[in-house]
């Protein structure tokens, strides 16, 4: 070990993000999803919050809680980088930010009192047939991440 205080990846997130990742990797966990926290790509561009893998080992999906003010440029370019490398990704966040909406997005809402669920509060949406249309659905995080 050189001289210094070690460092952590992790040091510069915020209580609310930590809680999000560990929300998120446990719902993937109870869906059936083997899920890990801080997956890295093999080139290195990209580390993802939560990876969702396949039976086989395959990454499915990236799970981004995103909280920090990030521009719709960088966004897109970040998702990118995982379509490039065949992961999906869904980016998850507490409030409307200028990327919501040209990204795949969940917006989510912790629980008020210890013990309920965390819940979807827009990205989801179910179609009505009469008429035919679209229309916000709300629904618990663990149905939508599984």
């Amino acid at each position: 070990m050189t001289g210094g205080t070690p460092t952590c990846s992790l040091a510069n997130e915020s209580l609310e993000h930590h809680l999000l990742k560990l929300e998120l990797v446990t719902c993937a966990r109870a869906a059936g999803f083997q899920a890990e926290l801080e997956v890295a790509a093999p080139t290195g561009e990209w580390r993802a919050d939560v990876m969702v893998f396949g039976p086989d080992g395959t990454r499915l999906m990236a799970l981004e809680a995103q909280l920090s003010p990030i521009t719709v440029e960088d966004i897109a370019v970040r998702t990118g980088l995982y379509e490039r490398d065949g992961v999906r990704v869904c980016w998850f966040g507490f409030r409307p930010r200028p990327w919501v909406g040209t990204v795949p997005t969940l917006l989510v809402q912790a629980p008020e009192e210890r013990g309920r669920e965390w819940r979807v509060a827009a990205g989801l949406a179910r179609l009505s047939t009469r008429p035919m249309s679209w229309s916000p659905s709300a629904a618990a995080l663990g149905d939508a991440v599984s």
